[in-house]
């Protein structure tokens, strides 16, 4: 069966050369439109398509689904590495951040407040002189209070002068430790 001559818009014939513009060609037969693109000669790229409206084959969604799995595979260690990092971050600048109000707490009310590090419910505390909670805040789950000694609490003890007086405090995430440096 021969196949009918590609038209172009306005029923002439092909162009013989492919020209600097876009040309859409269709086939005049009748059980399924066809539709070929070529591209300008000066971008060096000439696509033929086919065009079936009927979906994408299993292949094609096979091969897709395998592709971003891959990258997802690949990625992903890295994606939770990065989050881990950010959490650790946080939670130290968070522990900085109490030693901030409590430093001005302890200026403004001209007494001694304190900073408490809880490693059993990874929670910090600040309190006034009184030992009532100023506020308080819960560290992600995923970074762990190291501590020098044995006990589950640490107090870091701040004086209106803006001294900080207690002991280090190391944050363990799953990106590697941090310390945090009491000033």
């Amino acid at each position: 069966m021969a196949r009918p001559p590609l038209l172009c818009q306005g029923g002439e014939s092909a162009p013989p050369k492919r020209s600097a513009r876009l040309n859409a060609c269709t086939s005049t037969r009748a059980e399924a439109r066809v539709y070929f693109f070529v591209f300008s000669s000066s971008f060096r790229v000439f696509i033929s398509v086919t065009g079936r409206n009927n979906g994408f084959s299993l292949i094609e969604v096979v091969i897709v689904t395998a592709i971003i799995a891959l990258a997802l595979t690949l990625a992903g260690p890295r994606i939770g590495a990065g989050i881990g990092r950010l959490e650790l971050d946080r939670s130290a600048q968070s522990i900085r951040n109490f030693i901030k109000l409590g430093r001005v707490q302890a200026q403004r009310t001209d007494r001694e407040h304190y900073v408490v590090i809880d490693r059993k419910r990874d929670v910090i505390t600040l309190l006034d002189p009184e030992m009532r909670p100023l506020r308080q805040e819960e560290l992600p789950s995923s970074v762990q209070i190291m501590l020098d000694s044995s006990l589950d609490l640490a107090s870091i003890a701040i004086a209106p002068s803006g001294i900080v007086r207690g002991e280090p405090i190391r944050l363990r995430g799953r990106s590697g430790d941090l310390e945090i440096t009491l000033q």
